[in-house]
């Protein structure tokens, strides 16, 4: 059991262990960071020097880093260019390790991931399906559903806790819509570009028929594992069950609005899928919402069946499908800071998750083919306090990191004078560093 060793400014000398240090971790078998034990050691004393002696003949050098949002706050980091100094069998390689992917989900997650017989990654998402909605009168029916509560914007979840006789205890938390079609658009979009006819290119359509073959073999599920087919639908000439049942998952691309002026009735959504075309009345107190979604944008929407026409019980959800390969965005800022970027010779990724080295943030866009990876944030909010406290805290995570030599950050600031301009030569900056 190798020692840490702590010297302060005022001459004093501490040491303790990784084991002390840690807590067994619940990604996977990866140990965590104890944020409460290392914060004895962090503050309010500021350690200025912090050796690692899992070896007999040197000692490695590291430092603490505070990251101002996450829950395990404080960690320790090996100095820059000296990682490869611990022993093999150091527990910092461990702590260090990033969690797989299949193995990301904590048992209390909304979302889980797991192989099916081929090893394809299936993904289980725990979801209160119907809940909240709007509530309207059927002649005899009354379809009683509650106020639309449920937000629709996909974030992190966060574990619920329930008290029980014994103590406090978690339980699943459960996803919000939206975060169910990123789950499985990001699962259809791994088979799109698996079977493109053109490595590396996908239309959005190409994306709508993965997500369509994923959901028929089941690698979307929700969270008791039941299968979503019997419950969502890609518009298709084939399918002839989706009227059993009258609450249903519909999925697709928006093919137009047609607005109560030009039908005398209820507003409808036109929704593309394979080779054939829904359409969902949309009623008066969800009007606004979806006249505001784009054509071509990706749609989801919860309906029930009324006779022989789809009516929309919840506020629908849509996301734009950025050129040139149907990324998912969350604006037409982003889209266009896709565009450019995608012209450059830098890889591009899209994290729809959130980055565990970063904080716990999930940068818009991340850049590889450096040294070190670039993240990339896209601000284009103006007057919300809040979404400005969080762009501060993530400017000031990324310029840390940067300083320590740990990525580079680029950002667009619409707030800036010049920001498209700023942007892109920062850009063309850091291109030509490219081997």
């Amino acid at each position: 059991m190798n020692k840490i060793t702590f010297r302060y400014g005022d001459g004093r000398t501490l040491q303790c262990s990784y084991e002390e240090l840690s807590v067994p971790g619940t990604i996977g078998k990866k140990p965590m960071w104890n944020h409460e034990a290392l914060l004895l050691y962090a503050e309010p004393l500021r350690p200025v020097e912090i050796l690692c002696g899992c070896r007999d003949d040197i000692t490695v050098p590291m430092h603490v880093v505070e990251n101002p949002i996450g829950s395990h706050r404080y960690h320790l980091r090996t100095n820059r260019g000296r990682s490869e100094l611990h022993d093999p069998s150091c527990l910092k390689h461990a702590l260090d390790a990033p969690a797989k992917v299949i193995e990301a989900a904590n048992a209390n997650s909304a979302v889980q991931f797991h192989p099916n017989a081929k090893g394809e990654t299936v993904v289980e998402v725990s979801i209160s399906l119907f809940a909240g909605g709007i509530r309207e009168d059927a002649g005899d029916e009354r379809v009683d559903i509650q106020n639309d509560v449920e937000q629709t914007r996909p974030t992190r979840t966060i574990v619920e806790e329930v008290e029980d006789a014994e103590g406090t205890t978690s339980r699943r938390a459960k996803a919000k819509f939206g975060g169910l079609i990123r789950e499985w658009y990001l699962v259809g979009r791994e088979f799109a570009l698996a079977n493109a006819a053109r490595p590396g290119y996908l239309n959005r359509r190409d994306v709508v028929h993965g997500m369509w073959r994923t959901l028929i073999m089941d690698r979307v599920c929700l969270g008791s594992g039941d299968s979503l087919k019997p419950t969502a639908y890609v518009p298709h000439k084939t399918q002839t069950d989706h009227q059993n049942g009258d609450r249903k998952v519909l999925l697709g691309l928006l093919r137009g609005v047609e607005n109560a002026e030009d039908s005398g009735r209820d507003i409808r959504l036109h929704i593309q899928g394979i080779n054939d075309v829904w359409t969902v009345e949309v009623p008066e107190p969800l009007t606004k919402k979806a006249t505001d979604i784009k054509e071509q944008m990706l749609v989801g929407v919860r309906v029930r069946r009324r006779g022989d026409t789809w009516r929309l019980t919840h506020a629908p959800f849509a996301v734009p499908l950025a050129n040139p390969d149907a990324m998912w965005v969350e604006s037409g800022l982003e889209a266009e800071a896709y565009g450019a970027l995608s012209r450059t010779r830098f890889g591009v990724d899209k994290p729809l998750r959130v980055m565990d080295e970063v904080g716990g943030l999930r940068p818009d866009f991340v850049l590889t083919g450096l040294d070190k990876p670039v993240m990339v944030e896209v601000y284009g909010r103006v007057g919300d306090p809040s979404y400005d406290e969080h762009k501060e805290t993530k400017q000031t995570m990324y310029r840390t990191h940067e300083r320590e030599g740990l990525l580079y950050y680029l950002e667009w600031d619409l707030t800036e004078k010049d920001s498209r301009e700023a942007f892109l030569s920062s850009l063309r900056a850091l291109e030509s560093r490219l081997p």
